[in-house]
């Protein structure tokens, strides 16, 4: 037999955790629904984000599949690039935009 583990013993909260755990109860209730309801609104931003990636992913494999001329293959791939760059400036001014949110002021982008 196996002898018992011992019992963790709890350490005392530093300050800075009380501190965390006092501004968390001051938090208002509403500012979870609030964010929320402006993820909500951003869905459809994202939604075009992850399906201009998703079209964007291979073209030139694409063009390889429906057996399409040089020319439509380069025009993708080119288009693949731009749709590329614009999906990784997007996603930058997403994240900016969630880490700028203020319940205050809705957080409009």
């Amino acid at each position: 037999m196996r002898p018992a583990r011992p019992i963790p013993v709890a350490e005392p909260d530093s300050p800075e955790l009380q501190a965390f755990r006092a501004s968390l109860k001051d938090i208002r209730p509403g500012e979870d629904a609030e964010f929320a309801q402006w993820r909500r609104a951003q869905r459809p931003q994202r939604l075009l984000v992850f399906l201009v990636s998703l079209v964007f992913l291979a073209p030139g494999a694409v063009c390889f599949v429906l057996q399409a001329p040089w020319w439509v293959s380069l025009g993708l791939e080119l288009a693949g690039f731009a749709a590329n760059d614009w999906r990784r400036r997007e996603r930058k001014r997403l994240a900016q935009a969630i880490t700028d949110w203020t319940p205050s002021s809705g957080g409009g982008l």
